[in-house]
């Protein structure tokens, strides 16, 4: 458990994931990194084709790395009981 009164980073949010969260974080992050670099280089070669896609694809990846790094930073440890797979129900 992370003290209050300390200023963790985004490393020891990143360590309370579960593995499945982190490879998912992880593999997110990388599939919105690398479609904006990709049409961010169209914008550039073609500006009147990709400029307003870019624009937009590009901010919204940004809107959704910020959310990605809220509920890190908020995730509480308690909360992994709740990713637990429910039992499979047993037919008597």
């Amino acid at each position: 458990e992370i003290p209050a009164t300390s200023h963790p980073s985004m490393k020891d949010y990143y360590e309370r994931m579960t593995p499945e969260q982190a490879r998912a974080f992880k593999d997110d992050m990388t599939a919105e990194l690398v479609m904006s670099l990709l049409i961010i280089r169209d914008a550039a070669k073609s500006p009147e084709l990709f400029e307003k896609s870019a624009n937009v694809y590009v901010r919204m990846a940004e809107e959704d790395v910020c959310g990605k790094a809220a509920y890190i930073k908020n995730f509480q440890v308690e909360d992994l009981a709740n990713f637990k797979a429910a039992e499979p129900e047993t037919e008597e």
